[in-house]
């Protein structure tokens, strides 16, 4: 590694006299498709097996001409998950060597960062170990990169910013996962049996947890078959209706989108209302179609989903207001579909999807 391999940003000399404990964002800019996800979420794990609260964010850029994604990851004792204004350690790796930079640079800057920090080593290892699991290969040679940044940090660098990361005790019973992944769990655990969906971001991770979920959970165990079936649509508007269809007939059945789908079943929502046809539909809101900005959260469904379709329609919708609340109203909006005889929204955004 040379001195330009990575890059932190420097804090005002008057910000070093006071410690910033267990306190702090951290913001990393990487290439895109180079694998950081493996990286961040190495780094994310390690901090809460600390024992401080953290929650991390993935932003891609919306546009098509390869900018960086960043990853933001939010470091604060008092377990607050919204991002900061402020970007206190700004991490932008750059690796000269072609094969290291295709491979591990991502988990070289885990392993600066873990030094600069002061986040315990064998617990980066074993964040590590659990996120690639069995590949051998793949874990011996990521741990090398670890050591190697750590390496690299305590010969090179003198710390001088204020931000450090010390063990606490406040994650106990807790674990690491996304509003997406917790509604697709709160769905499965309310007895979902007919799911159709057609990918839009931010909202395909939803059904594509839940896919996962239910292959390992909702499978027969006597007959092998699957309890469930889960179609991917030709369209959103497909996608209302096979749900609409599916409960006509006395399934338990949801589809996941955003706003442009949400535009689209307009006319299948009006139809699902006054056929009082019971129907869940998760709206992971996001800003504009897909020439916009379909990448950066909001909160704009609200009004228009409230009063969808044509006539007096006044629909439910129930509003997460935290990563549990995803899991816990994903339940309650099949109840109240079923109780009401009617489509139930789960208005959901980008920052817990």
């Amino acid at each position: 590694m040379s001195t330009t391999d990575l890059a932190v940003q420097e804090q005002p000399a008057q910000s070093r006299a006071q410690r910033a404990v267990n306190n702090f964002s951290i913001q990393v800019g990487t290439v895109n498709g180079s694998g950081s996800q493996t990286a961040n979420l190495v780094l994310l794990r390690s901090i809460l097996l600390m024992g401080v609260p953290v929650s991390g964010k993935n932003m891609f850029p919306s546009n098509i001409a390869g900018l960086p994604p960043w990853y933001t990851i939010r470091v604060s004792k008092r377990g607050y998950v919204g991002r900061k204004k402020e970007v206190d350690v700004l991490v932008a790796p750059v690796c000269p060597d072609a094969k290291l930079r295709r491979l591990v640079r991502n988990m070289i800057y885990d392993g600066f960062l873990a030094k600069l920090l002061g986040i315990d080593m064998p617990l980066m290892e074993k964040a590590l170990n659990k996120q690639l699991g069995k590949k051998a290969k793949a874990v011996a040679l990521n741990h090398g990169a670890l050591k190697a940044g750590w390496d690299y940090a305590s010969a090179n660098v003198t710390k001088h910013d204020p931000f450090v990361i010390e063990p606490m005790n406040a994650t106990a019973g807790t674990i690491l996962i996304d509003g997406n992944a917790a509604a697709a769990i709160g769905c499965m655990m309310a007895g979902v049996t007919v799911v159709a969906w057609y990918p839009i971001t931010p909202s395909s991770s939803l059904c594509e947890s839940l896919i996962a979920y239910m292959k390992k959970y909702r499978i027969d165990k006597a007959s092998g078959k699957a309890t469930f079936a889960i179609v991917r649509a030709e369209d959103e508007l497909a996608s209302l209706g096979i749900v609409i269809g599916a409960s006509w007939a006395g399934a338990r059945s949801m589809t996941a989108t955003a706003g442009p789908g949400i535009s689209l079943m307009s006319e299948f929502t009006g139809l699902a209302y006054y056929a009082e046809a019971p129907a869940v539909i998760f709206d992971v809101q996001r800003v504009g179609p897909s020439t916009g900005l379909p990448t950066r959260t909001a909160q704009g469904d609200l009004l228009s989903t409230a009063f969808l379709s044509h006539g007096d329609t006044k629909h439910l919708m129930l509003i997460p207001a935290s990563v549990e609340e995803c899991y816990t109203m994903a339940q309650e909006a099949f109840e109240l579909a079923e109780y009401f005889q009617t489509p139930v929204f789960v208005m959901m955004d980008l920052d817990w999807g």
